[in-house]
């Protein structure tokens, strides 16, 4: 289709339809890999190859469309991503380099990728879901296996034990198989996540997409290599921001980062995660008032996952029990908008 098109016009046309980005991975990534692994070794050349594309991603609205050829522009990000003549990988942030909600999100992405993948026909998760603060939390337990189609889910009371589509994936469902063969570059997944938001708009739908990813780094057996380029894919979503140190919805120290509240729905979302680990901790839905983020209408923390043997198996760590919820009246996940 878009084959032999210049790079000039699939990054031209990537802005209404990211899909095309896919494209200048598909002719690029293996020869910039080659390039950062005469320089910094197979391990970091493969983060590094996917940064530049991430980067470029994200900057290519200022792409000039006079130049035809991408690749002096993406090895120009690359070079500029390389570690200095002294450093074993890139400088830590500093006070002229702050840190950001995209740092630690790559900073999780890099921890996930060092993760063991796990074994098991059947990927269990345990979790507390809040359906609204005057309400207590109720438990929820899924499994999705690996050629069994759906997926189970029990939450509250044992009787009400359903099957849904599959991983959620924006208005579908994705198998165990599918979700392997989801892309693990970058730029590429966050694509299909962006076609997946779109829901019939014309446009992809950035809170969609966020949510999209937080449901499979929570609830899907999404191997390392996955797990980090989700990660990236986040850090890649305009608007999300970064609270730093906090605590999850069951008092758990954890990072939070928050897409805020939009003049439209006045509904904003804030993922609580351990970037040493790449461990995924509670999501918080927050409703703007007036200029406040009000406590969460919606949410969940999760208590355990992992590969078991069977459904209705537990996976290690599970307690089958909710934890308290420490919760202020007021979050203070807007700080933009709140009154100081």
């Amino acid at each position: 289709m878009t084959s032999d098109w210049p790079d000039s016009e699939l990054i031209a046309g990537s802005r209404a339809e990211p899909t095309m980005f896919s494209e200048i991975f598909d002719r690029h990534h293996r020869e910039l890999y080659r390039y950062l692994r005469r320089r910094v070794g197979p391990g970091l050349a493969a983060d590094l190859a996917a940064e530049t594309f991430v980067t470029a991603f994200a900057r290519r609205g200022a792409y000039r469309p006079q130049s035809t050829d991408a690749r002096p522009w993406l090895y120009g990000i690359a070079h500029n991503l390389l570690p200095g003549p002294r450093a074993a990988r890139p400088a830590p942030p500093s006070a002229a380099q702050p840190v950001s909600a995209a740092f630690v999100l790559r900073k999780a992405a890099s921890a996930a990728a060092r993760q063991t993948p796990g074994h098991g026909r059947f990927f269990a998760a345990e979790s507390e879901i809040l359906l609204n603060p005057s309400r207590d939390p109720q438990l929820k337990k899924s499994w999705i296996g690996n050629g069994v189609p759906g997926r189970l889910v029990l939450e509250g009371k044992p009787s009400a034990f359903g099957s849904t589509n599959g991983v959620p994936f924006g208005t579908s469902g994705l198998t165990w198989a599918q979700l392997q063969h989801l892309p693990t570059a970058p730029g590429p997944l966050l694509a299909d996540i962006a076609e997946a938001s779109r829901q019939g708009a014309p446009h992809p739908d950035v809170p969609s997409e966020f949510s999209i990813i937080i449901g499979l780094l929570h609830e899907a057996p999404a191997p390392p290599a996955l797990r980090s380029a989700l990660y990236r894919a986040a850090a890649m979503l305009p608007g999300i921001t970064l609270i730093g140190p906090s605590r999850d919805l069951i008092g758990r120290a954890a990072t939070e980062v928050y897409l805020p509240p939009d003049a439209v729905d006045r509904l904003g979302t804030a993922l609580f995660f351990d970037p040493d680990t790449g461990a995924v901790l509670s999501e918080e839905d927050f409703y703007l008032y007036g200029a406040r983020c009000s406590s969460s209408l919606m949410g969940w923390a999760a208590l355990a996952s992992g590969y078991v043997s069977s459904d209705y198996q537990l996976p290690p760590g599970a307690s089958g029990t909710v934890k308290p919820v420490v919760k202020p009246a007021f979050n203070p996940a807007c700080p933009a908008l709140t009154p100081q």
